[in-house]
């Protein structure tokens, strides 16, 4: 897989984990390392693509 292929397919877990864990908890209650551990992604993966929470 191209490394351009594995960045998308890498924000594509991200964006998918952060809709699971905001339907699970709400959005003023999730943190960076829900969002990580449902996406399977260290949290350092996790701000390699995104500033913050707020950023998707």
């Amino acid at each position: 897989m191209r490394h351009s292929e594995q960045n998308a397919e890498t924000e594509k877990q991200i964006k998918a984990a952060f809709i699971h864990v905001v339907e699970l908890k709400g959005f003023n209650k999730v943190t960076i390392t829900d969002i990580a551990k449902h996406a399977h992604v260290s949290r350092g993966t996790f701000y390699v693509h995104y500033v913050d929470k707020y950023d998707y």
